[in-house]
């Protein structure tokens, strides 16, 4: 049968790092919430969302609209994310009918925003990244965020996290501390989670 292995965490913890590896490891299939978000972005008017359409812009500019348009009006944010969540929810729910069929043993999903989107509840296991809050941002930054971005979705995500702890605390399998730098320690800890799982 097969297993849907979620991988979380909060904004440059190295959720996406620890997918992967988890991915290479147990040979499945990775189902990458960030990519597929950035696919409906890249090919979606959101006419629906805005009102008007976003056709004819490059991703960067839709990126950038829409980032200045939700961040400061907590409506628009939260229909911009029903939207787009539930989108990557079908997305999701079609690559594991079709990764079933082949005979996928398992599906890894990484997943930024696993519990506010609502896609914990198709995971049999939950691992949890955790890293302190300035590793994060030095980390967002080298990948070419801005700090002033960091600053706004990391305390976005914390908030949840806090009013929602109890819920997290239950649902989470495995924690993976991810302070360090170094890509073999972090294999280590995967491979420790990757023996869990057999």
């Amino acid at each position: 049968m097969m297993k849907i292995i979620a991988v979380t965490g909060l904004i440059g913890s190295g959720k996406s790092t620890v997918a992967k590896i988890l991915n290479d490891k147990i040979s499945g299939f990775l189902f990458d919430c960030d990519k597929v978000c950035e696919e409906i972005i890249r090919n979606d008017d959101f006419k629906e969302v805005f009102g008007f359409s976003l056709n004819g812009d490059d991703i960067v500019t839709k990126k950038k609209f829409i980032s200045d348009y939700i961040f400061g009006n907590t409506r628009k944010r939260s229909e911009y994310e029903e939207y787009i969540w539930k989108k990557c929810l079908k997305g999701f729910d079609k690559a594991v009918k079709e990764q079933g069929k082949r005979g996928c043993k398992a599906i890894i999903l990484d997943a930024p925003l696993l519990f506010q989107a609502g896609f914990d509840k198709k995971a049999d296991r939950i691992v949890l990244v955790k890293a302190d809050a300035e590793t994060r941002k030095t980390r967002f930054v080298k990948r070419g965020g801005n700090e002033s971005d960091f600053m706004i979705r990391n305390k976005l995500q914390t908030d949840f996290f806090s009013d929602n702890e109890a819920h997290i605390g239950k649902a989470v399998w495995k924690e993976i501390f991810n302070d360090g730098d170094s890509l073999d320690e972090l294999t280590r800890a995967v491979d420790r989670v990757v023996e869990e799982l057999k």
